[in-house]
């Protein structure tokens, strides 16, 4: 059967356990895959990590469930942690137009979006 880990997932659907923390550019991840999605391509997996977005490169090393890892973005592209996303989540919460949130942060008003929304990577 072909495993789909879908950008909507939560982390929580898709891992038992999740740590990453950011350096640079990149994101170092490590985590343990549920059961279900074991047999998931490193693709998927990458993607789903990524939440879709463009990077330079990436490793990855799988030991069974167990995956780790780091993907390199581009430098020039802000990266969102997930206190920025609790702080676009407030502003939207205050009143604040999306449109105005993307340009204050650099991000798309689609982002803004699927931020506020709890959608895709920005699931929690």
């Amino acid at each position: 059967m072909a495993i789909n880990l879908k950008l909507h997932y939560s982390f929580n659907q898709v891992f038992s356990s999740y740590e990453e923390r950011y350096v640079g550019n990149s994101i170092i991840f490590e985590g343990c895959l549920k059961p279900h999605n074991q047999e998931a391509k490193d693709a998927q997996v990458i993607r789903f990590i990524s939440g879709g977005r463009r990077y330079l490169d990436y490793e990855l090393e799988r030991d069974g469930a167990y995956v780790k890892g780091r993907i390199r973005y581009y430098a020039y592209r802000p990266f969102f942690t997930r206190q920025d996303w609790a702080k676009v989540r407030l502003l939207k919460s205050k009143g604040v137009k999306q449109v105005d949130i993307a340009h204050y942060f650099g991000i798309s008003e689609a982002a803004v979006s699927r931020i506020v929304n709890r959608k895709g990577a920005y699931a929690e």
